[in-house]
């Protein structure tokens, strides 16, 4: 039985290779380090982040929750028909074609799904293996869909939560004031493999294992499920804005997941079709929440009368080095009193080997950073601020 459990394991995981969503995912995240790249330059005249570190968080947090999740559905015996999968690649592949990162939520990429599930007509063709496809997919797949959609929603919580606040992209807007104000972009899609159990040959059931599972024989393919997420931010600091929207997501997915339980157990086909369309409705009135937030509350990175503002530290600068963070507000330095980016950078050239900074925290609270500072390094110390008469702006509705 053990060998028989390992061999379907394997042949999971070739299953895998053969899935082009796979390789998507490194296109689709090269392509947003791309045009990352591409804003930070435009912008700041610099890259802030590597392409590396996009490469990162798509597949390490993601084979890191895939291990939780092959968990869960292998202790569960989570199953859909080869078929529903299929439609399920489909649609994520096509969707990934966008390259926008908001559109692979699991709720509209599931709910979609479920909608060609539902209404796809049941032709007849010439070809044997598309009539056979079609044949497998069935409206009973419905109530564990929800289920997969309801747990995908908390994982999506959980990579929001613990990893867009990592490294967001800064960025410099005009308001519709006309005025300069800072916000900060985030733009992640993460891939997360998760073994689903299909109908077929294989293994065996074991008593009541697997629990959503309607077939008494079964095999394993390994998915990759790809979560996207993308938001702007101009009202607050990034890890309070990203934790905010976490927790909104949360609170979607786990009020689901019960309701999502009972129509399976149930078999109650409608209410899981309803249930889907409501989360997923309710996923995207969050996205349409923070646009409205970001258009009536006041900014947070803005130009002040006293001291200068950090939007941003460049990783692996001189600045990055201090101590300093992003929406402290410099006040001196080394002694001289700065208002603007240009005043900032004739104290620094002032003493071009050592610098000191007179730093304002959230609180309010007074603290020095001092360094040496050496040859070829950072010659701007590696600090970004929303003042700054070399670059340019872009518009509120264009950010």
């Amino acid at each position: 039985m053990l060998l028989a459990f390992l061999t379907e394991l394997g042949y999971g995981f070739l299953r895998l290779l053969a899935n082009p969503v796979f390789y998507m995912a490194v296109v689709f995240s090269l392509v947003l380090a791309f045009r990352r790249i591409q804003k930070e330059r435009f912008h700041f005249h610099i890259r802030v982040y590597d392409a590396v570190s996009d490469l990162y968080h798509t597949f390490i947090p993601g084979l890191l929750a895939g291990i939780i999740l092959y968990g869960l559905f292998i202790g569960l015996g989570f199953m859909l028909n080869k078929g529903v999968i299929m439609v399920l690649m489909a649609v994520a592949f096509l969707l990934c074609l966008t390259f926008q990162p908001r559109l692979l939520s699991p709720s509209l990429v599931i709910f979609l799904t479920a909608a060609a599930v539902v209404f796809l007509p049941d032709w007849e063709t010439n070809f044997a293996w598309l009539n056979a496809w079609r044949s497998d997919i069935e409206a009973a797949a419905l109530p564990n869909l929800f289920m997969l959609m309801a747990i995908l929603t908390v994982a999506e919580a959980f990579f929001i939560m613990m990893q867009a606040k990592r490294q967001p992209s800064p960025r410099r807007i005009m308001s519709e004031r006309g005025k300069p104000i800072g916000g900060f972009e985030v733009k992640r899609v993460w891939l997360v493999p998760a073994f689903l159990f299909i109908p077929g040959f294989g293994l065996e059931r074991l008593g009541a294992w697997p629990f959503f599972a309607w077939e008494d024989s079964f095999s394993f393919m390994l998915v990759p499920f790809l979560i996207g997420y993308e938001q702007l931010q101009t009202f607050d600091l990034p890890k309070r804005a990203v934790l905010r929207d976490g927790l909104r997501v949360a609170m979607l997915g786990f009020l689901s997941l019960p309701l999502a339980i009972l129509t399976s157990v149930n078999e109650w086909l409608i209410a899981a079709f309803l249930g889907m369309a409501a989360l997923c409705f309710s996923r995207y009135v969050l996205y349409a929440i923070v646009h409205k937030e970001n258009e009536e509350k006041p900014a947070y990175f803005t130009l002040r009368n006293q001291g200068l503002q950090i939007l941003a530290v460049v990783p692996k600068s001189p600045a990055a080095e201090m101590n300093v963070n992003a929406g402290e507000i410099i006040a001196r330095v080394n002694e001289i009193p700065v208002n603007s980016s240009q005043q900032f950078y004739e104290a620094l050239q002032a003493n071009p080997t050592f610098v000191k900074l007179e730093v304002i925290d959230e609180r309010g609270e007074v603290r020095f950073e001092q360094r040496a500072l050496y040859e070829n390094e950072h010659h701007e110390l590696g600090l970004l601020f929303v003042d700054d008469s070399r670059i340019q702006y872009q518009r509120a509705e264009e950010a």
